[in-house]
């Protein structure tokens, strides 16, 4: 169990390099999963994200701009960086 603590911590710093290298604003973490502001209704990007085979959530109060993106495997958050950049 503590390594799988330490690769999730290696993938959401990874996350936050990517973020900042996209001037993507994002609410920092201690669980599984990182709030993303997408600067436009969450509604809108989540719906091109399943387009390309990823499932996100959103709808918090008062942070319509954010989606909650749950953090996978390594290779899979690079994908999903890579889609995040091109849907937005």
């Amino acid at each position: 169990m503590k390594n799988n603590v330490i690769k999730n911590h290696k993938v959401i710093d990874y996350l936050y390099e990517k973020l900042d290298e996209l001037n993507i604003e994002y609410i920092k973490t201690q669980a599984n999963f990182i709030c993303i502001n997408v600067r436009k209704n969450w509604s809108e990007v989540a719906q091109k994200l399943l387009e390309k085979g990823y499932i996100v959530r959103g709808g918090f109060p008062l942070l319509d701009t954010y989606l909650r993106v749950s953090v996978g495997t390594m290779e899979q958050m690079v994908d999903f960086v890579k889609i995040l950049s091109e849907v937005l």
